[in-house]
């Protein structure tokens, strides 16, 4: 996700292919509406270290002329389940409300020293998040199953 800045008189399709994506192939754009929000979608080919793959390109526009981007990456026989999951992910998107800007509270990575006693388990359990506590500090911190802790070393958390 990356938000970017655009004149307003140019077409969220003309946006996607001739500005953010001008030095790509794209095939399949389209104009979709998100939320009554202008928007346009296309799909590439790239090289990753696992292998071929598809970027699907997704540009929202707002009001404020700005422009929300987003590009997914899928295997190149995606299965079709991680398919419409990232379509429902895409239509979910809306601009808030002003009252609801005013109540997000934005969350920060902090650096912490580890203590006597503590655990990957203990850490990942300090995170403001509801699931995948553990996935989620292990990937943050680069751990592999099994590893542990050690007392004075500094690890990253997620915090308000």
């Amino acid at each position: 996700f990356d938000m970017g800045r655009l004149r307003q008189n140019v077409s969220m399709v003309n946006y996607i292919t001739r500005v953010w994506a001008a030095n790509a192939s794209l095939d399949d754009v389209e104009p979709i509406t998100v939320n009554g929000l202008e928007a346009a979608t296309g799909v590439t080919r790239v090289n990753t270290k696992s292998g071929p793959a598809l970027a699907r390109l997704v540009a929202v526009r707002f009001q404020s002329g700005r422009v929300a981007r987003f590009v997914m990456v899928l295997p190149d026989r995606a299965p079709a389940a991680l398919i419409e999951g990232l379509q429902r992910m895409t239509y979910s998107f809306r601009q808030l409300s002003p009252v609801e800007a005013a109540r997000l509270k934005p969350l920060r990575v902090k650096a912490v020293r580890v203590r006597s006693g503590d655990t990957v388990e203990s850490m990942a359990e300090r995170m403001p998040f509801a699931s995948y506590r553990l996935a989620r500090f292990a990937t943050l911190n680069g751990l592999h199953p099994g590893e542990q802790l050690a007392v004075g070393a500094r690890v990253k958390v997620i915090g308000e």
